[in-house]
This record gives C-alpha cells, structure tokens and sequence, in this order.
C-alpha cells in the first residue's frame, strides 16, 4: 500500500517517542467486561476491536461546555466514529438511526453534521462509499488522508511501526487485542475511536481505570495528528464524498469540544492554584 506523503506536514512533529511515555498503565484484565472479552473480529474487512452498540438512553439536550459531559453521549458519539472511519461493508443496517441518536443527543454543530451524514448516507449506494473509501483511505497509488497516527508521528512514516506500540500495549493491557490479530495497525483512527468508545461505555456503566481514561487517549493518541488528517481528509472529500465531508464536520465538532474542555479544566486548575497561594 502506498502512503505517498502530502504536501503539506505538520509544522512540528511530536514523534513516537511521546507516545511510547506517555501511557504506562497496567491495566487488571481480569476485569474486563464479557461485552469486550466475547468479541473478537473479522480479519478481512477491516478496523473493530470490539462489538460496538448504542447505548440507548433518556439523555437531555447537552451543549457548549456541557457538550461532552455526558459518559453516554461520547460513548455514542464514539460510536459513530469509529463505524464511519471504519470500512463501508461494516456499517450497521441502522447507521442512519444510530448517527441520529448519537447527534441527536448533542446541539448544533453535531446535530447538522449528523443531519448531512444521514443525507449523504442515502445520496448513493454502498458501492459508491466503498470507493470513496478506497480512494480516499486506501489507495492503491497515493492516499490522500492516511488514517494512521504514525503516518504524521514517524519521521519515517513507517505504518504500524514504533508510533503503534504503545496504542497496541494499551489496548492489550485493557484486554481489547482482537484475538485474531490486528487486521489494520493499532494506530488507524476507527480503532482509536472505539478505544474512546469503550472507555466511555465502561465510565457510563461506573468503570474506570486508575490510568487510561479517555482524557489520556485523547492527548496521547489523537490530539497530536487527528486535526492535521481531517484537513487533509476534508481536502481530498470535497469532490470525492458528501458523507465524508459531513464526516468531517463531526469529527471537527468533537475536536473543538474536547479542545474547550481541556482549556476549561486548565484555567480552573490555574484558579485553584491561585486560590491556594
């Protein structure tokens, strides 16, 4: 597979070597849930670690700050993430019904992404997706938006490489390794989603590991490189995808959310300092 390197770079990468300290964690595998241990997946069609599913809830309109408050709805917004930046032929009957639930929950601008995903979702058929997918994430000459963190992360753009260690050692430490074997490297963005995803899940359900959260994963693993591959995905889907667009949009929401968030909680650990002093 050829990843032929964009034009244009991240002005300052932070390497693999942030990535490999970052997360240490020793996790009890023998408290993994059953939803997680019983699942193992395809090894022909592409990312999913575990079986993932909707929590359906009664969750109340949620917004600004609030937007990512919820367990629930990041579990459900992870979800439908993960499936989206996951291969086509794995998308659930009831996609349409699942991003309305996921977005639904949430106010704009999640709410209008998922409204152009559903619309884009029924714009055209399976086969015309599958080869948006295939132009956009696979090749097989250059790939426009490369769904790895080791593409933007490596000097070398070695995919599946030193940058996918760790990822690959959190995953196992939570008892998450797909039996089978990875069918795509462990740094693909639709497995890191439902890592997100299963956090989230666990969190909405009391679990919580003393340290891989969600917070971590994201700093770690996604913030460094996930806005640089959604410029380039936006890119190359302008005249390729209505639905990865919309996609886009979406993933850019969250990005802006969980950015705010972070800021939040930093001006608020600056004004207890403060308050201390």
């Amino acid at each position: 597979m050829s990843t032929e390197r964009p034009d244009a770079r991240p002005d300052k990468d932070p390497g693999c070597d942030s990535l490999r300290s970052s997360l240490t964690a020793k996790a009890d595998v023998s408290a993994v849930s059953k939803m997680t241990r019983d699942h193992a997946p395809p090894r022909t069609d592409g990312p999913s670690v575990v079986s993932l599913n909707v929590i359906e809830a009664d969750t109340a309109l949620v917004s600004g700050e609030d937007a990512l408050s919820s367990p629930v709805v990041r579990a459900n917004l992870h979800f439908v993430l993960a499936r989206a930046f996951g291969p086509p032929q794995r998308w659930p009957d009831s996609f349409s019904s699942l991003i309305e639930l996921a977005t639904g929950q949430l106010s704009d601008p999640f709410q209008r992404a998922g409204v152009g995903m559903i619309a884009a979702l029924h714009e055209t058929d399976l086969e015309a997706h599958l080869r948006a997918h295939t132009a956009l994430f696979v090749g097989p000459f250059q790939v426009p938006a490369p769904p790895w963190a080791s593409f933007y992360l490596d000097p070398e753009q070695r995919i599946g490489g030193p940058c996918a260690d760790p990822i690959r050692d959190v995953v196992a430490q939570l008892g998450l390794a797909p039996a089978g074997g990875w069918p795509e490297p462990p740094d693909h963005v639709a497995y890191l989603f439902e890592l997100l995803y299963v956090l989230a899940f666990r969190s909405a359900q009391g679990e919580h590991h003393p340290m891989v959260t969600e917070a971590s994963v994201w700093e770690t693993f996604l913030q460094p490189w996930l806005p640089r591959f959604l410029d380039l995905l936006r890119a190359a889907a302008a005249e390729r995808s209505h639905f990865y667009a919309s996609v886009c949009d979406l993933a850019d929401s969250f990005v802006a959310a969980r950015t705010d968030a972070a800021s939040r909680g930093g001006r608020s650990a600056k004004r207890e300092q403060a308050g201390m002093s």
